[in-house]
Order: structure tokens, then sequence, then C-alpha cells
């Protein structure tokens, strides 16, 4: 499955390789698409934890009336 794979690189790959998959999904189709599966939500929380704060309200606008709540497990802590 293409999230066990993405999980793979986020757990195990160079920064490069995980620079290169955040870029890819980071847009508003492949964040919702992976944010509804079973598996995807976890690509979506790794993506929003390495999201720059700065960034954050961007990404996070993109779920802004198109679902009907994020997973209260998700915790977001910037320094």
């Amino acid at each position: 499955r293409p999230t066990c794979a993405m999980q793979a690189v986020i757990k195990n790959g160079t920064q490069t390789e995980k620079d290169n998959l955040f870029k890819e999904i980071s847009n508003p189709a492949a964040i919702l698409h992976l944010s509804r599966s079973s598996y995807g939500h976890f690509i979506v929380r790794a993506l929003l934890e390495s999201t720059p704060k700065k960034d954050l309200t961007k990404v996070l606008s993109y779920f802004r009336g198109k679902v009907r709540h994020l997973r209260s497990a998700l915790p977001l802590q910037h320094s």
C-alpha cells in the first residue's frame, strides 16, 4: 500500500526523502484524500507535526468545510 511506503519514508527515510515526500503531498487534494484513509491520516498527522508554525494555518485551512472534525489525538506542539 502506498501509505505503508510513505510511513516507512517518514520513519526511516533521509531528510531529503522526507522533504520530497512532504512536497509531493502538501497540496489540498492529497491531504484531504490521505486524511480520509484508514492509514493515511497518520501521514497527515506527521505532515502537520512537521509543518512550521507559520505555515500551519494554511495547511489546516485545507480542511475547512471538508471534514467534520480533526482527530483529537493530534498534538500540535511547536517550539
